[in-house]
């Protein structure tokens, strides 16, 4: 190719590319976001808020809060039906996948979805390939941080209700803490001993607190305030704006912290090095009523009164491993803590969990087994796992 040609290539993709930002630019300047102003209840599973969402043909799903997404979503193959009988207007872009991929976005006309807190008008979403976090909740979306740009989003977990509203209600009763806005996203400074924490809120992480280690180490230097530090190696955690941490990581109990005036005890941290972002998560946010003025960028807290923090351990945390379903189809061991029950035994990353006691895997609903896992007896050391590692079968008993 001759250096006219060259040039004439790389304008028209300049050009090409311009013209698509301009479309996009376009389609969500006519969107529409319009707040109900009242209290509504949503949905809470396995420490996901699940909103009831209407599509334009009455069809009725879940989409998930997310507020450490920046990009409200819908997802593929979700069972959202009303996708199937469109096309897509323009693919622009790349958004970060659950599997840390970046992926080109397809971007959709909705029309309108609503809940009975908010809707959006003309909403112009793109389409993503369907997170793992997500699947087994049957959510079709999430609504992310941007949705609410200017709006009072109010969460009260007292009673499991959401509110949108247009202008400030009565603060009466709320505090004020210290927090820093970034659009779209909310940061939380918690104070660890005497040092400051910012940690970006994302209410799609249902733990407590993920960090960098240099963080950790920077600012956590009071270690008689952490307890149970652990090593796990592989995927450690998985978020639904998509997340993720791999190879070895360290897991703790921050004993107590400050969150303005409000001590917070008994945290679980997650320290990694593989990490880009510092989130603080739902095991936190369950704890209080928050209040995010995205117009004034400030949050407000109350002490969630019905809130109880439990430091019982289940089965897979006492016998040292965690799995992730795959294509909904199977069960894959996806992080092992050293010297567990689940290391001594023999169980390695990636193996294919077939069965638990007896009971086969491709015989239930692959969304229950984190039920059947639940029922397990923490404490007893006859539970018989079946696994697939290559072409070998293998039993485990712990």
């Amino acid at each position: 190719m001759n250096m006219k040609a060259l040039f004439v290539l790389c304008i028209s993709i300049v050009l090409l590319n311009s013209c698509t930002l301009i479309k996009l630019i376009k389609y969500k300047h006519d969107e529409a976001f319009i707040a109900s102003n009242t209290f509504y209840h949503f949905d809470i599973k396995n420490d996901k808020i699940l909103l009831n969402t209407t599509f334009p043909n009455n069809e009725q799903h879940y989409m998930a809060l997310d507020l450490g997404a920046g990009t409200t979503i819908l997802l593929k193959k979700s069972g959202l039906h009303y996708i199937d009988s469109l096309q897509p207007v323009l693919s622009f872009g790349k958004i970060q996948s659950a599997g840390n991929q970046k992926l080109k976005a397809d971007y959709f006309s909705i029309g309108l979805v609503e809940t009975d807190a908010f809707k959006l008008t003309n909403a112009f979403l793109p389409l993503m390939p369907d997170f793992q976090l997500l699947t087994c909740n049957k959510v079709v979306g999430v609504w992310g941080a941007d949705a609410f740009d200017k709006k009072i989003l109010i969460l009260r977990m007292e009673d499991s209700t959401i509110a949108v509203f247009d202008t400030l209600p009565s603060l009466k009763d709320w505090t004020l803490v210290e927090s820093e806005y970034k659009f779209p996203h909310f940061y939380v400074i918690l104070k660890v001993g005497t040092q400051k924490i910012k940690l970006m809120l994302d209410t799609g992480f249902s733990s407590g607190i993920v960090m960098s280690r240099d963080l950790y180490d920077e600012k956590i230097q009071d270690h008689t305030i952490v307890k149970d530090y652990q090593k796990w190696y592989g995927q450690a955690f998985n978020t639904a704006s998509g997340l993720t941490a791999s190879d070895t990581t360290t897991s703790a109990v921050l004993t107590h912290s400050f969150w303005g005036n409000y001590q917070v005890d008994s945290i679980p941290i997650t320290i990694s090095n593989k990490i880009n972002k510092n989130l603080i998560g739902m095991e936190v946010f369950k704890r209080f009523n928050i209040l995010l003025d995205y117009s004034d960028h400030k949050i407000y807290i109350q002490k969630n009164p019905n809130s109880i923090v439990t430091t019982k351990t289940g089965f897979l945390r006492r016998k040292g491993f965690n799995y992730r379903n795959l294509d909904g189809a199977r069960v894959i061991v996806t992080i092992i803590k050293a010297d567990s029950f689940a290391e001594k035994t023999g169980l390695k990353i990636n193996d294919e969990i077939l069965s638990i006691n007896g009971l086969r895997v491709d015989s239930v609903d692959i969304c229950e087994i984190d039920n059947l896992f639940k029922d397990l007896d923490s404490n007893s050391s006859n539970n018989e796992i079946t696994v697939k590692r290559g072409d070998e079968i293998l039993v485990f008993v712990l």
